[in-house]
């Protein structure tokens, strides 16, 4: 348990300056079976990678309001670290074919949590 607040109070301390960027050339569309890269840049303030969990959700908008249903959750691997960033990456291809919309977020993540977004922090690119 005191492992688990010492580092809550980390990620509560850091949290506020975190940023995103992607850094691939984003593509208009890819066809069924196809894998699309994705990179994305992430300014961590003094977190390590091993303090978050960046991923991918994809699903389908439900109505005119964008009401967003994920069906499918995919991690981002770290790949390298460039001066004070650190670099991520997945190789996406949904299961379901179709229209799909995909969106990228960041929360902070501990094996000790007992849900992954208990923190109640979460960014989105």
């Amino acid at each position: 348990a005191r492992e688990l607040a010492e580092w809550k109070q980390k990620i509560h301390k850091n949290w506020n300056n975190i940023k995103m960027q992607r850094v691939d050339e984003a593509v208009a569309h890819i066809n069924a079976g196809e894998t699309l890269k994705i990179e994305v840049s992430v300014y961590l303030n003094g977190l390590s990678p091993e303090d978050v969990a960046l991923e991918c959700v994809v699903g389908q908008c439900k109505n005119s309001k964008d009401v967003f249903s994920v069906s499918e959750r995919h991690l981002f691997k770290l790949q390298r670290q460039d001066n004070k960033n650190y670099i991520f990456e997945l190789d996406l291809n949904p299961s379901n074919s179709g229209l799909n919309h995909y969106k990228i977020r960041m929360y902070p993540h501990h094996k000790l949590q007992a849900h992954p977004l208990d923190t109640g922090l979460l960014i989105w690119l």
